[in-house]
């Protein structure tokens, strides 16, 4: 589409400075509280996983360390467990911060839910 115009209307300028002020407003990583548990969250795709490590104070999530995973050309076939992959990847990970410490583990995927119960 190279004869097309590109139009930089006021909305834009509003989305556009929106944005810049929610990256620039990111959180920070903040070192683990060891009197707290710690609280893993997966959540993976059909070719790339990511995890976050961190803990609640006060009633506020905070991140630790934040890990992803592209999958290999092997575990692209896997089918229905790319969920479970990140977690035992981000337990692997993580098992510095989490070892003798009690971790929860929260995922979104319903087949993983419905093996649980």
């Amino acid at each position: 589409m190279k004869d097309v115009d590109f139009l930089w209307t006021g909305k834009c300028e509003y989305a556009f400075l929106k944005l810049k002020g929610c990256v620039l407003a990111a959180l920070v990583l903040r070192g683990p509280n060891w009197e707290l548990s710690f609280h893993i969250a997966t959540d993976a795709s059909d070719i790339v996983f990511g995890a976050v490590l961190g803990q609640l104070e006060d009633m506020k999530p905070y991140a630790i360390y934040y890990i992803s995973k592209n999958l290999t050309p092997a575990e692209l076939n896997y089918k229905m467990i790319e969920e479970i992959l990140a977690v035992v990847h981000a337990i692997n990970k993580f098992r510095h911060y989490t070892t003798l410490f009690q971790v929860f583990v929260h995922i979104d995927h319903s087949t993983i839910r419905f093996l649980m119960n």
